[in-house]
């Protein structure tokens, strides 16, 4: 990466014009950036279907769960 300079002109102002001067290498940026968000998003729904059946299965109490799936994991983060 060199000192490369974009010419930003755009053709009409306005909030939706950015698409018209970004590059491909751009492009691949918001694209990995999309599927990491969505990403993001399944597993946290993934996280909330399994969570009912996790809490059956273990016989835990909803103060249980509470602690177990929200409170420790936050308390073991670096």
């Amino acid at each position: 990466m060199g000192n490369e300079t974009m010419d930003i002109t755009v053709l009409k102002p306005g909030v939706f014009t950015w698409y018209r001067v970004i590059n491909r290498k751009q492009w691949l940026a918001l694209a990995a950036a999309f599927l990491g968000w969505t990403l993001d998003a399944m597993d946290l729904l993934f996280y909330v279907y399994a969570l009912p059946k996790i809490r059956d299965t273990w016989a835990l109490t909803e103060i249980n769960t509470l602690h177990y799936f929200s409170v420790l994991p936050l308390a073991l983060l670096p």
